[in-house]
């Protein structure tokens, strides 16, 4: 280039700004009977992120429904919506069911029990409803223990 470029000057500061522990992350594995449990829980200020995903012997777990809930002034009972899937295959067309919007259902309990903004995907299929019920009842008392 002929003048070369000049850099524009502009009012943009980069300030470092130490953590300040608002993100916070915590995931366990829960052998049940049948498959293991695996529990992913971000916990942010205003906002709470689970995943819950089963696994059989050889078999990793998935990352299929993904569905929002949080309260309203309107109603009593959590708005809620799916943000990903549908119960379908889950996402990823392996032919393994889930069960119809199991996360639009933690989702929205969650969502009313916490008064947060509640992000859940529950992966587990649909041929294992009592790992299901296993599932929330070991979720709920991990978020007991944080204080939510």
């Amino acid at each position: 280039f002929d003048p070369p470029p000049r850099p524009v000057l502009d009012a943009a500061k980069v300030v470092a700004v130490a953590p300040r522990g608002d993100v916070v992350e915590h995931a366990f594995a829960v052998e049940a009977p049948g498959a293991t449990l695996h529990f992913q829980i971000i916990q942010m200020r205003d906002q709470l992120y689970v995943w819950v995903g089963a696994g059989g012997v050889g078999e990793p777990p998935m990352h299929g429904e993904l569905s929002m809930a949080l309260k309203t002034r309107m109603s009593d009972t959590p708005a809620v919506t799916t943000l990903l899937g549908a119960g379908g295959t889950g996402g990823g067309g392996e032919g393994v069911g889930m069960t119809d919007c199991v996360s639009n259902q933690v989702a929205q309990r969650l969502a009313k029990r916490t008064g947060k903004c509640v992000v859940a995907s529950c992966n587990i299929p649909a041929d294992l409803s009592m790992l299901q019920v296993f599932a929330e009842k070991t979720l709920l008392a991990k978020l007991k223990e944080l204080g939510l």
